[in-house]
């Protein structure tokens, strides 16, 4: 991935960026100044949509981050924004999870547990409701 140059959008004033992380994914958000934000996503089009199939734009205005690409965005974005301005959050948001992930399920268990697209459906769902409830209880005893 192409390195931003450091602190490209620093000296903006109402610029802040934030990372909500979880087991699965982050949601990245930033606000910033109406003249900034086409330089901004001008930028995170070309250095991070292009490069890192999987990110989608959500409707509560921010961006999904599959587990494969946190690192490089979240690096991406410290570049970008300067460090201080972009604020890793990682308290769980049983909201997002419960939303966005529900509709994923499937696809996730696939992923998850390593099977071939041709794999049973009923072992993909029976697998899936035992491991939900294992990954609620591991990020509650953090």
């Amino acid at each position: 991935m192409k390195t931003a140059p450091s602190n490209r959008f620093a000296t903006g004033v109402g610029l802040s960026c934030t990372v909500h992380v979880s087991d699965y994914c982050c949601r990245v958000s930033w606000r910033a100044p109406s003249e900034m934000w086409g330089r901004i996503m001008g930028d995170w089009r070309r250095e991070v949509l292009l490069r890192h199939p999987g990110i989608e734009f959500l409707e509560e205005k921010a961006w999904h981050v599959p587990a494969q690409h946190m690192d490089a965005v979240v690096a991406w974005l410290r570049k970008a924004f300067g460090g201080p301005i972009v604020t890793i959050d990682r308290t769980p948001d049983p909201a997002h999870e419960a939303e966005y992930h529900a509709g994923k399920s499937l696809e996730t268990a696939y992923l998850t547990l390593h099977l071939q697209p041709g794999a049973p459906v009923l072992l993909i769902e029976a697998a899936r409701r035992t491991l939900a409830p294992l990954a609620s209880s591991r990020r509650r005893r953090r």
